[in-house]
């Protein structure tokens, strides 16, 4: 064994408090782990989810697929065309997702459905996020005053900005 390696190799033993760096790794790799256990569970309720609904509902683009509690899942569809997005959302209903209802996100100008599903004694919900404006609804604009404050930096020998 190369005397460096068994000089180091030695040191290591006698040293018994870990380094900030090996602190950090240590947080990644279990960080990894749980990141690992999440994702094997979502890939069961997906599995679960691929024999319930339908081949049209499966292949929209997923922005979130997350596990919220115990028995608790929650689904995300990307930002969604208005007409697309009530295209699925109609598919949602017969297939049996329950208590569908409209959300508004004021900060877009833009209309998101969630509705609740069981899977195999679990709750999903579900966001599709896009679709139309429901009837009995109506959109007021709002105009909000903001005071926006700035800041400049000025060098003590020269005084001036920095930019």
């Amino acid at each position: 064994m190369p005397r460096n390696l068994q000089t180091r190799k030695n040191i290591n033993k006698k040293r018994v408090e870990m380094t900030k760096l090996e602190e950090k790794a240590k947080a990644d790799l279990e960080g990894a782990k749980r990141y690992l256990e999440r994702a094997k569970e979502n890939l069961v309720i997906a599995s679960e989810l691929s024999s319930l609904l339908p081949h049209e509902i499966l292949n929209i683009d997923w922005y979130i697929i997350r596990k919220n509690d115990t028995d608790k899942y929650y689904l995300e569809t990307g930002i969604l065309d208005n007409k697309i997005a009530d295209k699925y959302i109609k598919i949602l209903k017969l297939v049996g997702v329950q208590q569908i209802t409209s959300r508004f996100k004021s900060y877009q100008n833009k209309w998101y459905y969630k509705g609740i599903m069981a899977v195999n004694g679990k709750e999903v919900e579900i966001m599709i996020d896009g679709g139309s404006k429901p009837p009995a609804c109506r959109i007021e604009e709002q105009k909000e005053w903001k005071e926006v404050i700035t800041y400049k930096a000025i060098c003590k020998e020269t005084e001036e900005e920095v930019k």
